[in-house]
């Protein structure tokens, strides 16, 4: 009985001193840590505190200003690849045509009443005669226009047509694309950058055809700085009705309507045109 009392007495002692010894070396290594950091104050000058502030500050700059420097040199490589209209007569395999799309060209200059000299953006215009829906417009209504063209072989073909919109070699990157560029040539761009470099806020008539990138190029458009009038889509949805149905009810939600749709199932191909309300 003895004994055990004397131990009860001896177990909270020791708890106690433990506590105070752990406490002890952690109040130690903070002091030390304050000591050595004094110590850096008193023997490094100050002047040399200053120049690696500075020399911090200087690698952040740095590295902001090369970012720039980078999106400049690659927005002036994409400059570079505009070629500007020359006043050629057109080089046509159908020049007797007037409509050269299947259908949508006749709509949307319905739907605008014959407007002249509006601006049109076609984005895969593919070689500029084919099955083009804005080349009516330029030709018959007058209109001012860009011309987008990623493929090379069909950029040349595109050349060829002396079509009198601004021609533009590159490819458009997309969220979501994981494809590569496939020459040292090839010069992609990101969609608001693409915007920005047209440099125009109104657009009477938006083509899109990416074989595939539709919907994910209509997300990037800011709406509420580029007031569009009229979408005219080529969908390759091969009889999957989705990427439609997602394209429709996004763009409704901003105020358009289906105007037309044509569907040809054997190539799986579906033509749509949204009008602004």
């Amino acid at each position: 009985m003895h004994m055990t009392k004397i131990r009860m007495a001896v177990f909270p002692f020791q708890r106690e001193r433990i506590r105070q010894s752990f406490l002890f070396r952690k109040w130690k290594k903070l002091l030390t840590l304050i000591v050595c950091v004094t110590l850096l104050f008193l023997v490094i000058p100050k002047d040399n505190f200053l120049k690696i502030t500075f020399h911090l500050r200087h690698i952040s700059a740095f590295r902001m200003t090369s970012d720039i420097a980078e999106d400049e040199a690659r927005l002036d490589k994409v400059k570079v690849t505009m070629y500007r209209p020359i006043s050629v007569e057109y080089n046509l395999a159908n020049a007797g045509q007037d409509d050269f799309s299947r259908g949508q060209s006749r709509l949307v200059d319905k739907l605008l009443g014959g407007m002249e000299n509006g601006f049109f953006l076609d984005l895969g215009a593919g070689d500029g005669e084919t099955n083009s829906v804005s080349l009516f417009f330029e030709r018959e209504r007058h209109w001012e226009g860009v011309l987008v063209e990623a493929d090379e072989e069909q950029y040349k073909q595109l050349v060829k047509k002396n079509r009198r919109a601004i021609l533009w070699n590159v490819r458009l990157r997309l969220d979501g694309d994981s494809r590569k560029l496939t020459s040292l040539s090839e010069v992609e761009v990101e969609p608001q950058e693409f915007f920005r470099l047209i440099n125009r806020q109104h657009i009477d008539l938006l083509i899109v055809s990416l074989h595939g990138g539709e919907f994910e190029l209509i997300k990037s458009i800011d709406f509420k700085n580029y007031t569009i009038k009229i979408i005219s889509l080529e969908l390759r949805d091969h009889g999957n009705a989705d990427n439609y149905v997602q394209i429709a009810e996004y763009l409704q939600a901003r105020g358009f309507y289906l105007a037309h749709q044509l569907l040809d199932g054997l190539m799986g191909r579906r033509d749509v045109v949204f009008n602004k309300l």
